[in-house]
């Protein structure tokens, strides 16, 4: 939907996306969802926000040691 201009609407998919991934567990899907979260937050201008959340996905691929997401 973020490619599609339709940020609101990705925003709360996303949104969505990370509740399942906490309820799951899945530490590394989480991390992909806060990454994808804070480039939606980031698109609607909430440069803050999107901040924290890549700090929060960062701290996780960290942690995992996940090359693909952190890099």
């Amino acid at each position: 939907a973020n490619y599609r201009g339709l940020n609101r609407e990705a925003s709360r998919y996303q949104a969505g996306s990370l509740v399942l991934r906490r309820e799951l567990g899945d530490q590394r899907g989480i991390a992909f969802a806060l990454a994808n979260q804070a480039r939606a937050e980031q698109l609607h201008g909430d440069f803050t926000r999107g901040r924290e959340l890549l700090e929060e996905a960062e701290t996780i691929t960290t942690r995992l040691e996940d090359k693909m997401l952190h890099g």
